[in-house]
């Protein structure tokens, strides 16, 4: 197998995985190659709470553009209801059938527990 070898003898794959004899407790964490600036450095991101950015876009057959928000969610079907398409279709008394949805992930973003000073 491909990878680097510990001095305890783990194997250390290319993916973040590693192989221990089965005695070893497993810990896991996460790691992402970071592409700047030394070719194969590794950054830790464990512990991120990360989500997702989103566009949702609602058209209609007329070429109306009834909703255009972006907001931050753990996917998409929850992107569409924080936007508010579910409310303003059954506001409108609109199907889904009767218009477009288009979500796009923008990216990645880190969230977390803010507190109020």
């Amino acid at each position: 197998m491909n990878g680097i070898y510990t001095h305890s003898g783990n194997l250390i794959l290319s993916n973040g995985w590693s192989i221990v004899d089965a005695a070893t407790p497993i810990t896991t964490t996460l790691y992402s190659k970071n592409p700047y600036p030394y070719v194969g450095q590794i950054t830790e991101v464990k512990n991120k709470n990360m989500e997702n950015l989103y566009n949702v876009i609602v058209v209609d057959k007329e070429r109306n553009i009834l909703i255009d928000e972006k907001t931050v969610a753990k996917n998409e079907e929850t992107a569409k209801f924080e936007s508010g398409v579910y409310e303003y279709l059954s506001k409108n008394e609109l199907s889904l059938n009767e218009v477009t949805v288009i979500v796009n992930q923008l990216g990645r973003v880190e969230v977390g527990n803010w507190v109020n000073n």
